[in-house]
């Protein structure tokens, strides 16, 4: 849902779960349980990966996803 385009880009990435029966309160609630903190925003879930985040945490959160 993040914008495609180079000069709208951010930081931020925002996407749903390919299905929409799953609650993303929930997904949040699970990662948040193994350190993984991310935002629910407009039922929609939002992660803000940063120059400070390790690939390997990156890897962990992709990895933790259902």
């Amino acid at each position: 849902l993040s914008p495609p385009e180079p000069q709208e880009r951010s930081g931020i990435v925002a996407f749903t779960p390919g299905d929409a029966s799953v609650n993303v309160d929930k997904i949040a609630a699970d990662l948040e349980s193994q350190d993984i903190i991310i935002a629910v925003r407009n039922g929609r879930l939002r992660v803000s990966p940063h120059f400070y985040n390790k690939p390997e945490q990156i890897e962990r959160f992709l990895a933790a996803l259902p």
